[in-house]
Formats: C-alpha cells, structure tokens, sequence
C-alpha cells in the first residue's frame, strides 16, 4: 500500500503544471519550466552538466543518411547551423549549415592545432593585406641564409610521435622516409619560421620560407647579372688584345722582314736588292714554273744590300723571295733582259 502512496505522488509530482521535472503519457522528459508542449525525449531548459561520458548516436539518421549528429540550435530559431557529424568511416566531417550544404566559412580558432595525417585543401590562403601589417621592413634573409640551410631525409620517431599527438600508432602517412628541416637548425638562423608547440617540441612554418627563397632567388639573379655584364666587358678587351697583337704581329713581320724592289729593273748584267732579316734566310729566285734559278744565303741583319748577277739567267720575269726553314716570308719581282 505504500508503495502505491509513493508511486502515485510521484507521478501527480512528475505531471504537476509547476514541476521542475516533468514526464508525459509519451516518456519525454523535461528539466526546468519550458512550456508545456514537450516536442523532445529530453528537453532541459538551463545549463546541463554531465559528470561522465556523453554518448550520441545515430541521430536523426534516417533523414541524413548520416552517422552520429551534434547540433547546435541558436536561441532565436529552432533550425540547426552547425553540424558535427561522423559519416561511419572513421572520418569527421564539419558541416556548417545543416540546412544549407553550400555553406563555407569554417573557423577554427583555438590556438595551437595538430593533425595527424595529411590535409587536403581546395584554395585558399593566408591574410596578406597590407592594411593588416605595420612595422614592415625589408627581408634580411637571403642567399646566404638559404645556403646554410641543411636539407636532411629522415624517419618520424613513431614512439616520441605518437606520444606528442595522443595517438595509438604512427599513420601511414608518415612512415617511411621524410624529406625536410631540422627545426633547430633554421631557428638558429630564422627563427621566425619556427614555433615552440606542446612541450618544447619544435614545429616549422614551411611556408614563411617562401620569403626567403624569393629574396635569395633575387639576390642570384643580380649576382648572375653581374657576372653577365663582368664576361661581356672582359670578352671585348680580349678581343681587343687580340686585334691588338694582330696588328703588333704585322707591323714586327714588317720590320723583322724588309725586302725592296730591286734596282735597275729590268737589267742586264745585274741589280741590287736590299732587305733586312731577324734571322739567317735564304733568297730563292724562280721562273714562273716555279723552277729555282738560285739559292742565296743571307745572313740576319736590317738595311743589307745583295747582288743578283743576270749571268746564268735567260731573259724573262723571275720571282725572288725570302724564305725561313722552308717559310716564304716575302716575294717580289725582276725582269732580265740582255
């Protein structure tokens, strides 16, 4: 009979228009003084606080298709716009706008983030307006920091890894050989690209590095300029040098060797021929069928006169030469005739 006391109170306490808790004919329950239409299983009204795990499944899947759903519901409307769902294969998806599935703007503002595995990203990109910046001063980067960077391949420390990002085991995605920095290195020579994440571990702004390789590309490229300008002088003063020692070598062949139009031309019973010679020659006198006549030696001197006697030549036109060791070296002509 108590029992029975006890139940029916608690049910006119449960059902009581100013109940705190109320439960309906439909087993929905409701926590704090909503209105009286229960349209949820569980409706609380306030803050709720939960001392243990909370556990959310297959909501609302049969219209979503979906896996388990969080929804967020703005005071002022009861559509969602914000939904958390896990679509069943292990992957989370943030999907703004339930009712909209065009919707974009996704912020994640909460410091320091880690992933584990790749992202993928279609577009995008970093805030780079120059209304957003003060202060901004040339790059003091450049070719010579590049230079001091040590490109390395490696292998992740699986244990020390998986230990930084609460994971169970290394992903796929990071086993094998690693192509990269060492982030201690480049902090000591830039060490704006380098941050200090969860307990002293070390991580790297690949993508601020772009800064320095443009102003070490531009720093080559005056080098390269330079240089160019630098070989092309230099290339004209050699071909200057060149058409220099052309000439000094022409006008030495001139003066070394000297070899006059012989007087009288033409003779009888004989000439004379001056010449000058650096060196001991040789004057050779032919026919015009290139048969020697005569073979004289001449010994080296400038301004010597020597004398051609007409005594065992017919008359007719002869070349007479200087030659060196088989070198001709100049060559004129007389005419004898008797």
């Amino acid at each position: 009979m108590k029992k029975l006391i006890l139940s029916l109170l608690f049910t006119s306490a449960a059902i009581y228009s100013n109940a705190q808790l109320r439960v309906n004919t439909a087993g929905a329950v409701t926590v704090g003084t909503t209105p009286a239409t229960i349209t949820k299983k569980l409706t609380v009204d306030g803050d709720a606080s939960f001392k243990s795990k909370l556990d959310i499944v297959n909501l609302n899947n049969t219209s979503s298709g979906w896996g388990a759903q969080l929804r967020f519901v703005p005071s002022n409307s009861t559509t969602p716009n914000h939904v958390i769902v896990d679509n069943g294969l292990n992957e989370l998806v943030i999907h703004v706008g339930y009712s909209n599935p065009t919707a974009t703007n996704l912020r994640i503002a909460s410091g320091t983030n880690t992933f584990t595995g790749y992202t993928f990203m279609a577009g995008g990109g970093h805030f780079s307006d120059k209304r957003l910046k003060q202060n901004i001063t040339p790059l003091n980067y450049g070719l010579k920091t590049l230079m001091q960077l040590n490109p390395v391949s490696y292998e992740w420390n699986a244990a020390a890894y998986t230990e930084l990002s609460s994971q169970k085991e290394l992903s796929e995605n990071f086993k094998g050989t690693q192509v990269g920095f060492i982030a201690q290195e480049v902090e000591a020579l830039i060490p704006e690209v380098v941050k200090e994440v969860k307990d002293g571990y070390k991580s790297l702004e690949y993508h601020n590095l772009t800064a320095v390789i443009v102003q070490a590309v531009k720093e080559q490229q005056t080098i390269i300029e330079a240089q160019e300008a630098a070989i092309e002088k230099l290339t004209q003063q050699v071909q200057q040098l060149k058409n220099q020692t052309t000439n000094i070598d022409a006008l030495d062949s001139e003066k070394a060797f000297l070899l006059e139009q012989n007087r009288p031309n033409p003779f009888a019973t004989s000439t004379s021929i001056k010449y000058s010679t650096p060196e001991n020659a040789q004057l050779l006198i032919t026919n015009l069928e290139g048969r020697t006549m005569q073979s004289i030696s001449l010994n080296s001197g400038e301004n010597k006169t020597i004398e051609i006697s007409a005594q065992e030549l017919h008359n007719g036109i002869y070349i007479y030469s200087i030659v060196v060791e088989g070198e001709l070296k100049l060559s004129k002509r007389f005419v004898v005739a008797k």
